[in-house]
């Protein structure tokens, strides 16, 4: 399998490395063992285009940002946005989302 990259090449700090503009992504040969379990939780939204890395829990009730990229855990009910995925306030509910139409056909 062909990595895009000679390993001998780059330096090997860390499965992802930049070498000039170039940025170069090790992998293996075979998968590993056993992949880390990535949870959704009821009423969770992620955004598109969206990338959730493996191992993270997204709470219920939380809203990921389109194209945000989630690197660890978000609690219930939280927003979160950008690259890393940061805390930017609560997560809008339902109910105040149809409030919000309601005021605006008025």
């Amino acid at each position: 399998m062909w990595t895009g990259a000679d390993a001998g090449q780059v330096s090997q700090a860390g499965r992802q490395q930049k070498a000039g503009w170039l940025q170069v992504v090790l992998r293996r040969m075979h998968p590993p063992p056993a992949f880390a379990r990535t949870v959704l939780r009821r009423g969770a939204s992620i955004g598109a285009n969206a990338t959730v890395l493996g191992g993270v829990e997204i709470g219920a009730g939380a809203m990921v940002g389109a194209g945000s990229v989630v690197t660890r855990d978000i609690p219930a009910g939280e927003l979160w946005l950008g690259n890393p995925a940061r805390r930017r306030g609560p997560a809008p509910r339902a109910d105040d989302l149809t409030a919000q139409e309601q005021g605006a056909g008025a």
